[in-house]
Formats: C-alpha cells, structure tokens, sequence
C-alpha cells in the first residue's frame, strides 16, 4: 500500500460503533491526513428514505473526537456536488465495503469534471452481519 497525504471518506455515522472505528481506521492506513466528510441529515432522508437518529452535528462531535481523524466536515447539501472534494483535493478517496453505488456515481462525477483522479479504494467489513446500519437500533444496541 502507497501511503500518500490527504485521504478522504464519506459516510453518515450515525450512533457511532465499531464499524465506524475500523472503517476509519483503515482508511487512516492509506495517508497522513484523514479527511472524514459527515453526511448531512437532509442528504441522509434522500440517500436512505429516513433521517438519521442524532443530528449531523452531534455525528460530527462524534467523528472529530476519534482519534486520527485531522478534519471531520459536514458534507453537501445536494447530491453529486462534492464542494468538499474540491475544497480539500484528497489524494485517495476510500469507501467502505458496501458503498459500491456511491463509488460508481463518485468515478462518474469524476470524469464527467476530467479531474485529477484520487486513488478509489474499497475497505474491508467489520462483522457486516453484525455491525451493518441497518442492525444498530436507535440506542446503538445491536
């Protein structure tokens, strides 16, 4: 694995678990600096039909607290706009095990603007039977 400077994920973190840790860990390997881009709550009904447990504000306090992340955003408003992509030009853009439909339409958006290309990774499951969003209930029991 070529370490390279900035990387960069997306993801909802909502009642932040073990997944969460491993996925940012992982991506933590492939560069100096972990940009992580927190999706927004209005981002997340259109994305999963239903709003996040905690407010995008309170998944934000909870990335930026984990340690090894550099920078935790919220990220846009709308979707295929990636403002923050262009703000803080990642070297590599890691995505977890099941975010296959984001990292097709992330590569489209990409050459759709001929921009650089960051290296495109996909991380590894942490027990995806056990940790997946859609097993956490809302007290963060699985």
């Amino acid at each position: 694995m070529h370490k390279r400077n900035r990387v960069m994920v997306f993801g909802v973190f909502d009642c932040f678990h073990a997944g969460h840790k491993s996925f940012l860990r992982q991506a933590k390997r492939h560069g100096k600096e972990l940009v992580v881009v927190v999706a927004r709550n209005k981002m997340v009904h259109h994305i999963k039909k239903k709003g996040p447990y905690h407010s995008e504000h309170a998944r934000l306090k909870f990335v930026k607290a984990f340690r090894g992340v550099a920078k935790a955003v919220l990220g846009d408003e709308k979707p295929d706009v990636y403002g923050v992509v262009k703000k803080y030009r990642p070297d590599v853009v890691c995505f977890g095990y099941d975010q296959h439909t984001f990292k097709k339409s992330f590569r489209t958006w990409l050459k759709k603007r001929k921009m650089k290309h960051p290296a495109l990774v996909t991380l590894k499951a942490h027990h995806p039977h056990r940790y997946k969003t859609s097993y956490v209930r809302p007290d963060g029991k699985i």
